[in-house]
């Protein structure tokens, strides 16, 4: 996602909600639910692939930068420390 790549993921953990709406989220377990999205991905036409690519992107910088991490990290020991 942080390439600009949209993704295709089992719903497993977090995964469907760190994908959102910028990939494909499948059942567990589901070999054809799981062919049938990445051959999806593959045939969307080069401009929606890149438009589901950037938003996935912006969703990694939005939601998952370094900076938020690393914010949310520093709340968290300042609040165990007092």
């Amino acid at each position: 996602m942080a390439l600009g790549i949209p993704c295709v993921t089992a719903d497993v953990g977090e995964s469907a909600d760190i994908v959102g709406e910028t990939g494909i989220v499948v059942p567990v377990n589901n070999e054809k639910a799981m062919r049938k999205a990445i051959v999806g991905i593959l045939n969307m036409s080069a401009e929606e692939r890149s438009s589901k690519g950037e938003s996935a992107r912006k969703r990694v910088e939005e939601y998952y930068s370094l900076a938020l991490m690393v914010e949310k990290y520093r709340t968290l020991y300042e609040r165990l420390l007092h």
